[in-house]
């Protein structure tokens, strides 16, 4: 039996924890012991780790950076005496990587899930420091990869690529569009755009809604969702009634309902300046969703341009609107690509097979330097 320590920064609802919980609750517990440590508190994903039985623990980090804060996770990995640490999000490997070191721990596995551009040149630094403590390093796609070794200097050849994914079966069952509508108390026949991220500069939500002012020119009854939370509501609540399409535009929040809602919209959108992936591109697809993205990163290998979605320059408000405006003239095209958004999800990024991928690279690593 294979110890796993997975050390994380917390338990929230990110894209990252999202599928970092998915790969712990679905390891092989017959050949693979999870343990999860928390940086700085647990987080509403917590529910889904004591389900499924997992030992959780927190060390309640405050969010400085503190040669304190490495000596608690140093005792914390000392204590838990695991055979494999996986350091999931920066701040985690920054601390876990160099104390899974110091604390003996055979495989430390770092795990990077975005291409962070906005980086100062000293955190890039501390991040390629860190990861010279790894046994390995992985990438949630070919972008985040390039971008590590590339720009932030890590050892070519040591950052193997594993896809972020999703559990597909969470959008077998979902309603009807119209079911969907009247539980959410929805209009009917508007249509509905959605977008689900944070509400932060990479996720360009400004050029979301300056691109809205030209869907509503053509298409006057249609609204857009803004599912997410975060520090700019305020600037892009003002924007917002700046533009006077107040009236076509809803902040919901966080919430725990995101495939009831992608099953009530149209069309997904997702206007991020950088993103590693983008996980809830794989779940637009799921639902069967058309996507209208930004060509940045990653999400240039979720989305098949001109086959399940439209790609369009960052920054590019018009160019976005262009792209919903077409696929909303031409619903058939538009139901083609979600079908074919469907069978790709499928095909490329579903957990299961992720699961196994990670599960390779710790009985490769553990056999590499003789662990047992």
């Amino acid at each position: 039996m294979i110890r796993v320590i997975h050390l994380v920064n917390s338990l929230g609802v990110g894209g990252g924890e999202r599928f970092a919980v998915e790969v712990i609750r679905r390891l092989d517990r017959q050949r693979f012991e999870p343990h999860v440590l928390c940086l700085y508190g647990t987080g509403e994903l917590h529910g889904y780790l004591s389900e499924a039985g997992i030992a959780t623990h927190s060390l309640h980090l405050d969010r400085r950076l503190k040669v304190s804060g490495w000596l608690r996770v140093w005792r914390a990995l000392r204590r838990l005496d695991a055979q494999v640490l996986h350091t999931h999000l920066p701040e985690s490997c920054w601390y876990g990587l160099p104390a899974g070191w110091l604390a003996g721990v055979p495989v430390r596995i770092g795990h990077v899930q975005n291409t962070h551009r906005g980086w100062a040149t000293k955190v890039r630094l501390l991040d390629r420091a860190a990861s010279t403590f790894a046994t390995r390093m992985i990438a949630c796609s070919e972008a985040v990869r390039h971008f590590c070794e590339g720009e932030v200097g890590y050892r070519p050849g040591k950052t193997r690529v594993v896809h972020n994914a999703i559990d597909i079966r969470r959008f077998h069952d979902v309603p009807s569009r119209n079911e969907a509508r009247s539980r959410l108390g929805l209009p009917r026949e508007r249509p509905i755009l959605v977008s689900v991220a944070s509400l932060t500069n990479q996720k360009g939500h400004a050029n979301l809604l300056r691109a809205m002012v030209h869907v509503r020119a053509a298409f006057p009854g249609a609204m857009l969702l803004l599912v997410g939370e975060g520090p700019l509501q305020p600037q892009l609540e003002h924007l917002t009634a700046t533009l006077s399409i107040s009236d076509a535009v809803r902040f919901l929040g966080a919430r725990s309902d995101v495939p009831l809602i992608l099953a009530a919209s149209d069309m997904f959108l997702l206007a991020s300046l950088w993103e590693g992936f983008g996980l809830v591109l794989a779940e637009a697809g799921a639902a069967s969703l058309p996507t209208v993205a930004t060509r940045v990163d990653g999400i240039c290998e979720v989305i098949d341009d001109g086959v399940t979605g439209l790609l369009v320059p960052p920054e590019d408000s018009d160019q976005l609107a262009v792209a919903v405006i077409a696929l909303l003239r031409d619903r058939e095209r538009a139901r083609e690509m979600g079908l074919r958004a469907r069978e790709r999800v499928g095909q490329y990024f579903d957990i299961d097979a992720a699961v196994r991928k990670v599960e390779d690279l710790y009985d490769e690593a553990v056999r590499g330097i003789g662990v047992t």
